[in-house]
């Protein structure tokens, strides 16, 4: 049964149609990545998951129930969300930050689950360092473990690897990767598609609103879409560490450059 389904879910935003007639699910023990160019509706898609933006028509169901009916904290039990503006408004420390993930526990829970989930972030013995002291790296690995610690099954996570150096991307999605493995539902919306490939279960490609293709990552990210949704000549290529993409720019028009 899917944690999270959504049925031919339209939403209009300033005039123009940002998602149309999407149909698609998640189901436990999966990572999938949502996948398209820059304006194709993958923010849009997270956001309508939640109930945390009007439908102008279709249903989404949440664990069986409408998102938007959902009491906020029972909501929160059930799906935690990171979006892409990773900014934050005060210099408390790591700790403090973390445990506002389960800020609907006890507060000696609350601390608990924070310092276990700075732990799985890698950033043990940092629980007093104001945020603000620390990298831009480590600040997203602190927000990351705000997540974490929300203990939810569901986690919606909005470009997890966006800023980060190439050790901390492997780390964040190892850790999502690993959530799903032990039963969670993880909805990634990704840019870099050997990272989908390499860590997701299932990819959804968006384009215009509209799913282009969904199902294992390399079959949805096959040439023809690669061609007509990303505008890339490409193809996979099998490696030791799994398929990495060969792909090169289109010219408009269809020749290569």
């Amino acid at each position: 049964m899917s944690l999270l389904a959504l049925k031919d879910v339209t939403v209009r935003l300033g005039g123009r149609t940002a998602l149309d007639a999407v149909s698609t699910a998640f189901t436990p023990g999966t990572i999938t990545a949502v996948c398209g160019p820059n304006g194709a509706g993958k923010t849009t898609l997270l956001r309508a998951a939640l109930g945390l933006i009007r439908l102008d028509a279709g249903e989404v169901r949440l664990s069986g129930r409408d998102p938007a009916r959902i009491p906020p904290a029972e909501r929160a039990a059930l799906a935690g969300y990171l979006p892409q503006d990773r900014r934050l408004a005060w210099g408390v420390d790591s700790l403090t930050v973390a445990s506002l993930g389960s800020a609907t526990a006890a507060p000696d829970e609350a601390e608990a689950r924070g310092r276990e989930a700075l732990a799985r972030v890698g950033l043990s013995g940092l629980e007093d360092r104001g945020v603000f002291e620390m990298s831009g790296g480590e600040r997203a690995r602190v927000l990351l473990a705000r997540l974490l610690a929300t203990h939810a099954p569901l986690l919606l996570v909005d470009e997890p690897a966006a800023g980060l150096d190439p050790e901390a991307q492997l780390l964040t999605l190892d850790i999502l990767r690993d959530h799903a493995r032990a039963g969670g539902t993880v909805v990634v919306t990704v840019h870099d598609l050997n990272l989908a490939a390499r860590f997701c279960d299932r990819a959804v490609v968006l384009h215009q609103g509209r799913i282009a293709s969904e199902g294992e990552p390399v079959q949805a990210l096959a040439p023809d879409i690669l061609r007509d949704v990303f505008n890339l000549d490409a193809a996979w290529i099998d490696t030791p560490d799994g398929p990495l993409l060969s792909a090169r720019r289109l010219q408009v028009g269809g020749g290569g450059v």
